[in-house]
């Protein structure tokens, strides 16, 4: 028998038992209570049977996916693309800010350079006064950019940066109330930290934590949802830099501010000096203004403006030792906005409604030398004070020296709001009891 014969009568006997073998299960189904089969024998004279020469049996192809696992295919494919397109528009988002504000910087950089100081040097005839503006502005710019890119590479710092602040086990803290004591000593399974961190939490002797990041929260630290991740003494999510402003940024934070709002007054100055001698001496009979001068003054003065506003806030805030969240959480409290927290107020002789002082109200010397460092020399340059040692004490996020004075007067009012509350829960208890015998 030839190689060709040979192959196809083998496809003939397994097209031949497939079809068998699915037509007796079909008969067997349809009589449930009728068992039958082929003897070996009569299985063997069917596979014996002749073929004849000229059969040729088509082999059946594979079938296709159905429907169901084509839908899931698709879907996961949807999923995965989808992932991708939010990857790719997360570090677009993230890489614009910068680009966008080391662009502008470059910019005005060059155009200071090259279209305004160059008319001071050759229409104005003072060189002098141009080659200082030239370094006093070449230098502002270098500290605009290093401060800018240092307050994004440093980072705000989170609690998860530390690894005795982890929770590896949180399902035993199952409690809703995040302000529940956890009494047990500290032990590797993650129980609260009390050797590193201090909680001032006015009276109560529980601990934050975050189930999110799975790590216990210190003192003014937040959970930001664009990072998904606490940041310790948080002040803000700052989208010009697409990272958040904390701790261990909050410094170059407000040095930025300030070399920017005094690099743009400096730029908007030189160029209204040139703008207003072309129009006093009526220049423009004779040439054309270049509109990188106007485009330059136009955006120097809204930087100068709006950035030295935003800086005197934050300067502000650092004098009284604020963050911005907690800035707006006392003003939404006082106002009577908040239903939590209003224990933050006390009341005079005359009953006259009075502000409690921030805990964390050392003064404004000690405040700013807190923050900003403790000579001039830290105050002008963007030098490092902070610490990620956890046994940094003051100088790592997670601990921070309070006015015990005021700390007094909140834990004490806290301690009378408790206690208004339970007298209030035990009247309306009695007066249910009252109403329930009464009617019995």
């Amino acid at each position: 028998m030839s190689v060709g014969k040979t192959y196809h009568l083998s496809c003939y006997i397994r097209q031949y038992c497939k079809n068998y073998h699915e037509c007796h299960q079909s008969w067997a189904q349809s009589r449930p209570h009728t068992t039958a089969s082929l003897s070996t024998k009569q299985f063997s004279r069917i596979h014996a049977a002749p073929l004849p020469h000229s059969t040729r049996i088509p082999i059946t192809r594979r079938s296709k996916p159905s429907n169901h696992s084509h839908q899931t295919t698709l879907s996961m494919f949807r999923r995965t693309a989808m992932a991708r397109v939010e990857s790719a528009c997360s570090i677009i988002s993230s890489l614009f800010p910068k680009v966008a504000c080391s662009a502008i910087l470059t910019w005005s950089l060059w155009a200071v350079l090259f279209k305004v100081n160059d008319r001071i040097r050759q229409q104005h005839q003072q060189p002098k006064l141009a080659r200082f503006l030239d370094v006093s502005l070449l230098l502002m710019y270098l500290l605009c950019m290093y401060t800018y890119y240092k307050i994004i590479v440093v980072g705000a710092g989170s609690p998860t940066d530390y690894h005795e602040l982890r929770i590896e086990d949180l399902n035993q803290y199952n409690s809703s109330n995040p302000y529940d004591s956890v009494t047990q000593p500290h032990d590797p399974l993650g129980n609260p930290p009390v050797e590193v961190m201090t909680i001032h939490n006015f009276g109560k002797s529980g601990y934050r934590y975050c189930s999110k990041c799975a790590a216990w929260k210190p003192d003014r630290a937040h959970h930001c949802s664009r990072e998904n991740k606490c940041i310790l003494r948080m002040d803000h999510h700052c989208p010009w830099f697409a990272v958040c402003i904390g701790f261990f940024n909050q410094k170059f934070f407000v040095q930025f501010l300030c070399y920017i709002a005094l690099y743009a007054t400096i730029v908007c100055v030189d160029t209204s000096v040139v703008l207003y001698k072309f129009f006093s001496q009526e220049l423009y009979n004779d040439e054309i203004i270049s509109l990188n001068l106007v485009a330059l003054f136009v955006v120097s003065l809204a930087f100068a403006v709006s950035v030295s506003i935003f800086a005197g806030f934050l300067i502000y805030l650092v004098l009284c030792n604020y963050t911005t969240i907690e800035f707006q959480e006392r003003r939404w409290n006082y106002s009577g906005n908040a239903t939590e927290q209003t224990f933050q107020y006390q009341f005079d002789d005359r009953g006259t409604k009075q502000k409690l002082g921030n805990i964390y109200d050392l003064g404004y010397v000690k405040n700013w030398k807190s923050i900003m460092g403790p000579n001039w020399f830290h105050w002008l340059f963007p030098i490092t004070l902070t610490n990620h040692s956890i046994h940094a004490k003051l100088l790592n996020g997670i601990n921070f020296e309070v006015n015990e004075e005021v700390y007094e007067k909140w834990c004490y009012n806290a301690q009378l709001q408790d206690q208004l509350n339970q007298q209030l829960a035990n009247y309306r208890a009695r007066n249910r009891r009252e109403a329930s015998d009464e009617r019995a």
